[in-house]
């Protein structure tokens, strides 16, 4: 686990990410209707315009309801990826400033302000489906990569907001204001007309909606507008999140717990008032994401109930949470000087760095890393990709290479 091979890992990675991005080049994009069962649900269209700057969410291989055999399938999902592959990809731009990176990300923003609802009554919103296919009302339809109504009504809301990340980082680097609108017109259009998602005053039955807090937004826009409301949003959110139970965990896939975790640290960081809720909240999510990590250093998916890891499920690894929960453990780790969390990041680094796909598996997936390996589907083993492994590997081995704070200091001071 030398310098060279971190360094080598996130260049691949970073190059795979660029792969990965749809561009004028792009010929035909693969469409799957669900409706079509099991059959051939697959089809190429020619790649719509107002897809250019997305980045592909989902990648199969040798799928079962692919056409034809050991065929990688590539599926666009929401905006929600792309804003994510763009902050991984700025952070790689405090690195190495790659003019093919900053391309990328230019592609990615002007896509994310094109998804963007400029006027009327849902201004702020983002979509994904192209402006002339819109249809209002649009109610909670927010996303048109989910499918199902319980992901519109959840997770395509607190995805949309969660999007505002990568316009709040360009305004961080660049202080250009119209980045700043676009976050803050997204953030108000939930706060008045949609608070439910925004403190998670909905009903989640067995499932946890994880993502309440948004990548600390409402705590962000605070800081960089100064307006006071932000600030009580974000303080409610982090309220909100300390009430909730352990229970509500029980079957969300464990990755999901990184959408709280990343607010509650940038709490302990910036607002002194809610530190003491917000470290403790902190620590309760990272102690119970450690019990979930195996010795070869991966999490598990998710668990059957609280602290009871499901092996039974078709995806019984998530390596898109074991690399996001790097930072998480880091953070306790220089909060606390506890060397469990040094340990659980090296076995963490030591499973990425094992687990990347090599130059030999093709183009589609060389360079990325694993995100659940090979899932069972009807009988049928493939193997499944997501970009949030490889978008969330990077962010958590970039601070190996350009982090100051004490948990990267004394990962190289250790053997």
């Amino acid at each position: 686990m030398d310098l060279n091979s971190i360094i080598q890992a996130v260049q691949r990675g970073k190059d795979w990410l660029l792969r990965d991005q749809i561009t004028e080049a792009t010929k035909t994009y693969d469409m799957l209707d669900w409706e079509k069962g099991d059959d051939e649900p697959w089809h190429e269209i020619p790649t719509p315009t107002y897809l250019v700057g997305a980045y592909y969410a989902n990648l199969v291989r040798n799928d079962p309801r692919a056409v034809r055999a050991n065929e990688v399938r590539r599926q666009y999902y929401n905006t929600w990826h792309t804003a994510q592959a763009g902050v991984a990809l700025l952070e790689y731009l405090d690195y190495d400033d790659d003019p093919a990176v900053r391309n990328s990300v230019d592609l990615a923003w002007r896509f994310i302000d094109r998804q963007q609802i400029k006027e009327g009554p849902f201004k702020g919103v983002f979509v994904e489906a192209g402006p002339e296919k819109l249809k209002f009302p649009l109610e909670d339809r927010f996303s048109f990569g989910h499918t199902s109504a319980y992901a519109v009504n959840s997770y395509a809301s607190y995805d949309n907001i969660e999007t505002d990340l990568f316009p709040l980082e360009l305004y961080r680097r660049t202080k250009d204001e119209r980045y700043l609108k676009v976050a803050c017109d997204n953030a108000v259009f939930f706060l008045e007309h949609k608070p439910q998602y925004v403190f998670m005053q909905v009903e989640t039955k067995n499932f946890s909606i994880s993502g309440m807090t948004n990548d600390a937004v409402y705590g962000r826009l605070a800081e960089y507008t100064g307006e006071p409301r932000f600030l009580d949003t974000f303080i409610k959110q982090i309220q909100r999140l300390n009430e909730l139970g352990l229970d509500l965990r029980a079957q969300n896939n464990i990755r999901n717990m990184y959408w709280d975790a990343s607010a509650l640290m940038y709490a302990v960081d910036q607002v002194p008032q809610m530190f003491g809720l917000a470290m403790a909240k902190l620590a309760f999510l990272a102690e119970h994401t450690l019990f979930a990590q195996k010795e070869s250093g991966v999490l598990w998916f998710r668990y059957k109930s609280p602290g009871v890891p499901d092996g039974d499920h078709e995806r019984t690894q998530d390596g898109a949470a074991t690399y996001a929960m790097i930072r998480v453990w880091g953070k306790m780790y220089d909060q606390t000087g506890d060397r469990r969390w040094l340990n659980a990041i090296r076995k963490a680094v030591g499973f990425a760095l094992t687990q990347q796909y090599p130059d030999d598996y093709g183009p589609e997936f060389a360079g990325a890393f694993e995100y659940a390996g090979v899932v069972e589907y009807k009988g049928h083993k493939y193997e499944s990709l997501r970009d949030i492994s490889t978008i969330f590997a990077l962010r958590g081995l970039l601070p190996l290479l350009t982090g100051e704070c004490k948990w990267v200091e004394d990962f190289w001071k250790c053997p």
